[in-house]
C-alpha cells in the first residue's frame, strides 16, 4: 500500500519537474538566445542594489541579503572586501567579515580549507 504524498513532497516534485523542463528548454535554445533569456530572467529575479538604510543598517542589509541572488551576494561581498582593503580603520570590520564567512562553512568545508592552506604553505 502506498502512502499519500505530503504537500511538501508534492511541491518538491513539481519543482523538480519544472526545473527539468526549464533545463530542457534552455538546452534546446541556440546559445545566444538562451543567454539573452536567462540574463533577463536573472535580472527579473535579482534583488537589485541595496537601498540606503532607513531604519537600522544591519536590519536593512539582512533584508536585502535575504532577497538577493547568490551572484549578487558574491559580487557585493567581493567589492566590499576590495573597498575595505588598505583602509586602516577597516581592519576590524574585515576580521568580522572573515569570521562570519568562516562560521558559515560546514565543518567539512572548514577541514578542506585548512588542508588546502596547509598544502599552499608547504606543510
Amino acid at each position: 500500500m502506498t502512502m499519500p504524498l505530503s504537500q511538501l513532497q508534492l511541491d518538491f516534485a513539481r519543482r523538480i519537474d519544472a526545473a527539468g523542463r526549464l533545463a530542457a528548454a534552455i538546452a534546446a535554445c541556440h546559445p545566444e538566445d538562451a543567454t539573452v533569456i536567462m540574463s533577463a530572467a536573472l535580472s527579473d529575479l535579482s534583488a537589485g542594489a541595496p537601498l540606503p538604510p532607513l531604519i537600522k543598517t544591519m536590519d536593512e542589509a539582512k533584508f536585502w541579503a535575504e532577497t538577493a541572488t547568490p551572484f549578487e551576494l558574491e559580487a557585493y561581498l567581493r567589492v566590499i572586501a576590495d573597498r575595505l582593503t588598505g583602509t586602516p580603520v577597516a581592519v576590524i570590520p574585515r576580521k568580522r567579515m572573515l569570521v562570519a564567512l568562516w562560521q558559515s562553512l560546514s565543518p567539512e568545508d572548514q577541514a578542506a580549507f585548512r588542508g588546502r592552506i596547509g598544502e599552499a604553505a608547504g606543510d
